[in-house]
Formats: C-alpha cells, structure tokens, sequence
C-alpha cells in the first residue's frame, strides 16, 4: 500500500527493534502470500527479462485526452522521471546496508525486484518548485489504463452495469514528507524521531484514476488514493462538471504531495487525513484527534500552487516501477536507531491497496464517502483493523447505493 505513514507522537518511542536479515533471505510467507503475490503475479510467471505488454497508441492517445492539470504547493517537490533522475541518482544495498550495485539501470532492478534485503537509497538532491525555473522544467507522469464493469448495488437490479475505462496517472516524487498541519505534540515528536519534509524517500502511490464511461466516453469518478486510503468523486455532483478541455485539476498538498480537487480561492484549505487506515472514523468525523489528528494542506492556483508541465510517460506492464517487491527507496530510522516500516521506501505502484479490494471499481465504492456520515465511521471501523480489511460487504453496499444515487443526481 501507499507507504506515506505517520506515527502519533506519543508511540514515536515505541518502536521495536527488528532483525536484519541475510541479503537473499527468502520473503516471510505472510507477507507475500497475503500482500505482494495477490497484487502482482505468481513467480513462475516471474523472468528477469519479461517486462510486460506495452501500452498502444489508441490508449496513449485516450490518456492524453483526459490527462489532468497539476498543481504544486509553494515549495512542493517537482514529479520527476523515475528513470532520468531517480534510478541514476539511487545504490543498491542489502540488509545489512551494504552497497552492491551504485547508479543501477532498469534492467538491473527488474533482476533483483524480488530479492529480500535489497532496496534503493536516493543519493541526489530534491528539487523543489522554488529552486528551478518552471518554465524551464518539464516533470513526469505515468498512464496506464484498465477496464471494469462496475454492478448496481443490491436492490437496484434494474439499472444496467456501467463499463469503465479507468485512466490512471501516477507522479513520483523523490521523498514524502508528514501532512503540513500537526497539533504541537506530534510536531515535536516527529522532530525528534526524523525528518517531517522527508519522511520516508520516494513518493510514488498518491495516484489519479479518472473513470471514463465506456458507452458515452463521458469521465464520471475521480478517484485519488491519499495516504493509506482513496477517496472517490463525482464529476458534476461532488467536483464540478467536466470542462469542455477535458482536463480536471489536482493539486498535491504541501509536504505530504497527496493528490485533491484544487480548491478554489485564495486561501489553502485543510483536509483531514490519517496515515493508518484503521483509524479513517477520523476523517470523517473528526473524533480521537488527541491521537489521530492531522491534516494536509492544499493550495489552489489562487493561493500560490504553481502548474507544473510535464510529459505523460507510457510504460510496459510489468516494469519495476510497477511490480517491484522490494523497497524503491531508503530504510530510513526512527530516530536515527531503529528500523521501521513506517520510514521505508515504498514498493511499486502496484502495491497500493487492501488486496481484497484490488479492483478499481470496488476501490471506488469502499472508499465514497462524505464528511459528518456518523455510519460510514462506524462501519470503517467495524471493517479496517489497522492494515488487516474484514469483510467489506457491508461498508461495500453502503457506500455503493450512495455512489449510484449520486451518478444519477449529477449534473
């Protein structure tokens, strides 16, 4: 999943010490048979040079029509390409931190993308909006596209299943850093465990999807994954209409570089969010702030977010910045001490969600919601366990009767 985490200020202390293993020790079984294999593929389908199926210039052609305007926060990392100014700039190291391969290229990680103990360490600089000319710079962003049908909820039989042409843009950041907005105690704490502007290296999950009805080729959903969780939109309901360029904006919140609606007026606005899933009643209601409150801040053009142009980028299938199991970027330490996952690098895109909710289209009705819906918090609660998901029926057939009425109040 999305690796951006933050911890409570009063448990930044109490991480546990864990063992560093042997460079090629074989995965922990629980970690591959319930994370990584449902989201990518079996092993035997795994070979060093199988980097997937390219994409076609139909579908090049469809994500350029739809391709979203981005908007960074005054003094925002700029999206970079992964493999002009990342990969270079990164060493291999095995667990025990040492370097066994400095500035690697992309055939060398898909080599080692599934080898236990290795991961990448970023040795270049992070370069922000205000340290470059912008009209000089040209930044990345990754489509690819994926189809799904999407069934009425129980209840509404009548209405016919919806077929989706799902547009995915995903920027990479060279580090993420905690939401801009702290209560005092969780500011403090974590400038003593580490870097709140960098946080953990290598920002790659906080992903755009636009869903494009297939019949009309009209875009319905955005859909943006924040943090540990997404949050999905209805175009002309929830977000205002499509414009006639067919482009939408999203602007990506100071620090934390979490994709939203830009917001208009000449003020930021705050957005409530958590980095554990389990405690997402938060967002919604605002309840157990004392340990969950935090808050992104987004910044719409008129209050100083600055678009940035960029070249969409089309990669096969498969590649490492996809599919790749080990961590993209460095092991950083609590404190300077102590190994956590909550400061590692994150695997690739692909690793981005429950895998029970694997699907687009179910991802979009789990994760439909509203500010002050009392019974959304509650079933959240009842189904998210930290990062272990129970059963989402319920919370699955709340959210989606709520979804359908919406597309059909929208304008």
């Amino acid at each position: 999943m999305n690796n951006k985490h933050y911890l409570p200020a009063l448990l930044l202390l109490a991480v546990s010490l864990s063992v560093h293993s042997e460079t090629q020790k074989p995965w922990p079984p629980g970690m591959v048979d319930r994370f990584l294999l449902p989201l990518t593929f079996p092993d035997a389908e795994w070979s060093d040079d199988d980097f997937g199926e390219q994409i076609d210039p139909a579908t090049q052609a469809l994500l350029k029509k739809f391709q979203p305007r981005i908007y960074i926060a005054p003094g925002g990392l700029l999206p970079i390409d992964f493999y002009r100014d990342y990969l270079p700039n990164t060493v291999i190291k095995d667990d025990s931190g040492n370097i066994i391969n400095q500035a690697p290229d992309r055939r060398y990680l898909k080599n080692i993308e599934r080898n236990y103990g290795y991961y990448l360490d970023f040795q270049g600089e992070h370069i922000t909006n205000t340290a470059v000319d912008l009209s000089d710079y040209t930044g990345a962003i990754y489509g690819r596209l994926y189809r799904e049908t999407m069934n009425p909820p129980e209840g509404d039989s009548d209405a016919p299943p919806k077929q989706y042409l799902i547009l995915k843009y995903s920027a990479v950041f060279s580090a993420s850093g905690l939401p801009a907005k702290l209560p005092w105690y969780k500011d403090l704490g974590a400038s003593i465990a580490g870097d709140a502007d960098n946080w953990h290296e290598l920002d790659i999950h906080g992903a755009i999807h636009i869903l494009v009805n297939e019949a009309t080729l009209l875009p319905e959903i955005l859909l943006l994954a924040q943090h540990n969780h997404f949050r999905a939109y209805v175009i002309g309901k929830d977000i205002p209409a499509w414009g006639t360029d067919h482009q939408i904006m999203v602007c990506y919140a100071q620090r934390s570089n979490e994709p939203y609606p830009c917001p208009v007026g000449s003020t930021a606005r705050a957005y409530r969010t958590v980095g554990n899933p389990g405690n997402f009643s938060y967002v919604l209601t605002g309840e157990n702030a004392l340990w969950d409150g935090s808050e992104d801040v987004v910044f719409g053009a008129q209050a100083g977010a600055e678009e940035i142009s960029y070249e969409l980028k089309f990669l096969p299938s498969r590649d490492p910045l996809y599919v790749s199991w080990i961590p993209l970027g460095d092991k950083m330490k609590i404190l300077g001490l102590f190994d956590s996952f909550y400061r590692e690098g994150p695997p690739g895109m692909d690793m981005n969600t429950f895998p029970e909710l694997k699907k687009y289209t179910d991802i979009t009705n789990f994760w439909y919601f509203t500010e002050g819906d009392t019974r959304a918090a509650q079933l959240f609660k009842e189904t998210i366990n930290g990062f272990d998901l129970g059963d989402t029926t319920p919370l699955l057939k709340y959210h989606s009767k709520k979804l359908w009425r919406a597309l059909s109040d929208r304008e």
